[in-house]
């Protein structure tokens, strides 16, 4: 039977689409074949342990001023940016009443020390403690040597019992911070190790402290995590690191570490030892032998056989990692 025209030209287009399409997945096979040369570079980088930390700096030790019961100032004996010696008069408020106060006993208590009872004697003088305290009270003296960091008050200024401090002494032989430590890092804690710290007020510089003291215990957050509350301390702060300044920092668990890396996918093994391909001048490639170790996750850490100017051949395609069972530098990271 003779086929017609339109039959010859539907047999034609089937039979043309059929070979396009083997052609079409010959071809991709083809492609998907072709190796691709991958070239890996040894690279130097600078290897970090660390904590990070963040929080607020504050002074060893401050003081604040404010009056002990209404009252009135009578003296000021510094001003703002003065440093004191422990002991130094600051400021003292109106005493016209506990002066009158101690008197009013004083003479009870002669009083009942020559017809009184010895039981009402104990009492007054217990009493007369007490009053000494609220006269101590009204003259504010240095607790400890240290800076007028604050001051804002006159002779005549009204006080009352309660308000708002008009003043502080703070201790800046040494500032520190109170940081929370997650649990999982706290057995990396050391006390001694170096702390650097970041200013977002003081730009550009890193001032260095240290662990200071951390507890056995852990405290429990409101978020449900654990942490140990650690002291870090900055001895001999510069003038312009102010108590108060937020921070962002780093506890070194070990000091910085320059070391060669390569991606896992540059190494390959034969018989039970380590090897790199690496690029000679002429292009070609040698097979040198190498040692390494894990550094992170598809990276490590080159300890002999090549240079921070070497390049090397991929094995394989980048992140297939290490075909080879066994703990191979393909295989997990430690923990570090």
């Amino acid at each position: 039977m003779r086929l017609s025209l339109k039959h010859k030209i539907l047999s034609f287009t089937v039979l043309f689409v059929v070979a396009v399409t083997v052609l079409c997945v010959v071809i991709h096979k083809s492609i998907r074949k072709k190796p691709t040369v991958v070239k890996l570079n040894v690279q130097r980088q600078t290897i970090k342990n660390v904590i990070d930390i963040s929080g607020n700096i504050s002074a060893a030790n401050s003081q604040k001023l404010m009056a002990s019961s209404n009252s009135i100032v009578e003296y000021v004996f510094v001003k703002e940016g003065d440093f004191v010696k422990k002991g130094m008069p600051l400021v003292w408020m109106d005493s016209l009443e506990e002066d009158y106060n101690l008197k009013v006993v004083d003479h009870n208590i002669e009083e009942q020390r020559i017809n009184g009872s010895k039981k009402k004697l104990e009492l007054l003088l217990a009493e007369r403690k007490v009053k000494e305290k609220k006269l101590r009270d009204k003259q504010l003296s240095a607790r400890f040597d240290g800076i007028v960091a604050s001051l804002d008050c006159n002779p005549g200024d009204y006080f009352e019992q309660g308000s708002s401090y008009f003043g502080e002494l703070i201790d800046r032989s040494y500032l520190e911070a109170i940081v929370e430590i997650l649990e999982d890092d706290v057995q990396k804690l050391k006390i001694g190790q170096r702390v650097v710290f970041s200013f977002p007020a003081i730009e550009g510089e890193e001032i260095e402290g240290y662990v200071k003291s951390y507890p056995a215990v852990g405290d429990i957050t409101d978020r449900g995590a654990t942490v140990v509350k650690t002291n870090i301390r900055i001895d001999n702060p510069p003038d312009y690191l102010l108590p108060g300044y937020s921070f962002t920092g780093e506890i070194y668990v070990k000091e910085p570490e320059d070391v060669l890396t390569l991606k896992n996918e540059g190494i390959l093994f034969k018989k039970g030892e380590t090897f790199a391909e690496r690029y000679t001048e002429d292009g070609g490639t040698e097979l040198v032998r190498v040692k390494v170790e894990p550094l992170t996750k598809g990276v490590v850490k080159v300890l002999e056989g090549l240079g921070n100017t070497d390049v090397v051949k991929a094995q394989r395609e980048i992140g297939q990692g290490n075909q080879k069972r066994g703990g191979g530098p393909g295989g997990p990271p430690p923990r570090r």
